[in-house]
């Protein structure tokens, strides 16, 4: 009987386990970047405990240094109307991207052994001309924030642009959510050849959609079986000695 007592305590404490993690609130995280002032056009950090590589071109400017200039993702208007912006969990942090003039570049986001599901690309510092960010046509694009109302398209072929109504501000710039699961992000920058300075960049991602590659399931939080079954046994013992009594 005390078997059965403990078996079913301990089921109970999973069940109300399973039950108050689901019931939590998920949040969004971001991209923790190192610290780098090298203007080559590569930068790293991790997310969620994953690695991440951001490689793009060497442009003129501060194309790969991150980290070091002023970035509020929460409070800017190109960003603070993205869901979750708020959420602890987030670094305000950016990366740069660059692009040479008069030549269309890139952008590279691999991550080390994970996946995303549905990222939010997050852009800063838009200037005051037009800028373009090409994605795949396949691809799923919407616009979550932007400066201005209307200041940021996604015209056929997935070609977000901007109208050049930034001025290199912290708040100029817009946020972008990709649908999909992604191990590596690529774009284009400066696919109408124009004339630009580097832009603040960044992703987030709810907790819940930052996949493992071994498991291909969301990252758990660490949950100790013996905890669970030690605090079913303490139930267990509880209930035995109430129905000796």
């Amino acid at each position: 009987m005390f078997i059965k007592n403990l078996l079913a305590a301990a089921g109970a404490v999973v069940v109300g386990l399973s039950f108050t993690a689901s019931a939590q609130a998920v949040s969004l995280i971001s991209i923790d970047w190192d610290t780098d002032a090298t203007t080559d056009g590569i930068a790293s950090g991790t997310l969620g405990g994953f690695d991440v590589t951001l490689t793009s071109t060497d442009g003129n400017v501060n194309g790969g240094i991150a980290a070091t200039f002023p970035t509020n993702w929460t409070n800017s208007p190109n960003t603070n109307d993205v869901p979750g912006v708020s959420d602890p969990g987030l670094i305000q942090e950016a990366a740069a991207i660059d692009w040479l003039p008069d030549e269309t570049g890139f952008v590279n986001l691999t991550l080390g052994g994970a996946q995303v599901i549905d990222p939010i690309l997050l852009f800063s510092f838009t200037d005051g001309v037009t800028q373009s960010f090409d994605f795949a046509d396949n691809l799923t694009l919407s616009i979550l924030d932007e400066s201005l109302v209307g200041s940021t398209t996604i015209a056929a072929g997935n070609v977000v642009t901007t109208n050049g109504s930034g001025s290199n501000q912290l708040g100029d710039g817009f946020a972008v959510q990709l649908t999909g699961t992604f191990s590596e992000i690529n774009f284009q920058t400066n696919v109408l050849n124009l004339e630009g300075d580097s832009l603040g960049f960044s992703l987030f991602v709810l907790e819940d959609n930052l996949l493992d590659n071994n498991q291909a399931v969301p990252v758990p939080e660490p949950i100790s079986v013996l905890s669970v079954l030690a605090v079913g046994a303490v139930a267990a013992s509880t209930t035995l000695k109430r129905k000796q009594s």
